[in-house]
């Protein structure tokens, strides 16, 4: 089951259409078959997304971003048919309304109307990001890397208050190694022009950590959304 194909279809004020290559063997679930379908060719061709979504007001993607490619096709696609609201699946890490992402990546941004774009943006996922060193706190080595001053607040807590936690929470000295953002960006940005997955990861981490306030952004919907905050230390004792 496909948990926003089920909103939409619960939500009953949409008339859903459901994209799939032709070559799927899936059929729709009992409980969607009112849901309409179309197909697109195996190999995601422009013209054939393009016909496939005409005539739609929106359009969700809901497949993994592995293959980027895809996903920019899509968009193209979308753009092409006077689709007027595109949400990508990103939730990612990055506030796309900054100066320094929309410089980076432009491809939503260079589209005629009545094409938009909604962006999800769930920032640095926390205990996953200090488990997995996506947030360069190293819990095997003890060892951090710090953007800048450290000051900079991302959703509840900055690079230094996340460090005085972990040495607590660890009872060990850690090892910080200072390095300005501007230069992290600059370098990981091309080695990422370059396909270098690590490095692509390197730069959503860092504008996820520097720009990444959410309480002070337009559009903030925790309250909306019924999440309630975490208690900070002891997430962070928990993973450590």
């Amino acid at each position: 089951m496909c948990p926003v194909l089920d909103a939409l279809f619960k939500w009953g004020l949409f008339t859903v259409t459901f994209l799939q290559r032709a070559s799927s063997t899936s059929s729709p679930a009992l409980e969607y078959l009112s849901v309409r379908v179309k197909c697109f060719d195996s190999a995601m061709s422009f013209d054939s997304l393009a016909v496939a979504l005409q005539g739609q007001d929106a359009a969700i993607a809901c497949f993994p971003p592995k293959e980027a490619s895809q996903h920019l096709r899509l968009c193209d696609a979308a753009a092409a048919a006077e689709v007027q609201r595109f949400i990508p699946a990103d939730y990612g890490s990055c506030y796309s309304s900054s100066a320094q992402a929309q410089e980076l990546d432009l491809h939503f941004l260079n589209k005629t109307k009545p094409f938009s774009y909604t962006s999800l943006v769930a920032g640095n996922f926390f205990d996953w990001g200090l488990r997995e060193n996506f947030l360069h706190f190293d819990l095997k080595a003890w060892e951090v890397y710090v953007l800048d001053d450290g000051t900079y607040r991302s959703s509840t807590s900055t690079q230094l208050e996340v460090l005085a936690s972990l040495k607590k929470a660890t009872g060990t000295n850690w090892e910080a190694n200072w390095v300005k953002s501007e230069d992290f960006i600059r370098d990981n940005k091309a080695k990422a022009d370059r396909d270098d997955k690590e490095a692509v990861e390197h730069v959503v981490f860092a504008f996820g950590a520097i720009d990444g306030d959410w309480e002070k952004k337009e559009g903030f919907a925790m309250e909306f959304l019924g999440i309630e905050e975490e208690r900070f230390d002891e997430v962070v004792k928990e993973v450590s």
